[in-house]
């Protein structure tokens, strides 16, 4: 259910995100459409990416990227295709990542930031375990995150 990222998916990985809204919220960053190479891009410089897959059909993926060792690690770039939301697939892909940060990594926080146009993700980290604890504005005031975390010893 859970593989690491191969280049083989990067396309399929782009066509998920299918709207400029949803490219904002998971890659704002990166140029709308996303595309194989931007992805790429992404994934050189992650500490995991990892997609979730049911019967050879990618459902979504996220990553775990700037890590403070022996701190915590940010989650980021998550995202589930649009047909598969709310089954349930999006709180599975979560645990995946809190396990890997936890177990394989040992740390004892796991962190996620939001965009701050994006409330029903904020209510959904927050559903999940996570807390507030800062915010940050960039790009003179165009884009706000909301910054989240979970202690990993509570889990």
């Amino acid at each position: 259910m859970f593989y690491t990222v191969t280049e083989e998916c990067f396309e399929a990985m782009a066509k998920l995100i299918v709207s400029e809204r949803e490219h904002f919220f998971v890659f704002p960053s990166a140029t709308y459409p996303m595309t194989a190479i931007q992805i790429k891009e992404r994934v050189e410089h992650k500490k995991e990416f990892i997609m979730i897959v049911e019967e050879e059909e990618l459902i979504g993926f996220a990553n775990l990227y700037d890590d403070e060792e022996n701190k915590h690690v940010f989650i980021g770039n998550f995202v589930i295709a649009e047909i598969h939301r709310n089954q349930g697939y999006g709180t599975k892909l979560i645990r995946h990542m809190l396990q890997l940060a936890g177990q394989k990594y040992q740390l004892p926080e796991i962190r996620i930031s939001v965009v701050h146009t994006n409330p029903k993700a904020f209510y959904w980290y927050s559903y999940l375990g996570f807390k507030p604890y800062g915010v940050e504005v960039i790009d003179d005031g165009k884009l706000t995150f909301v910054h989240m975390k979970m202690d990993l010893s509570k889990t």
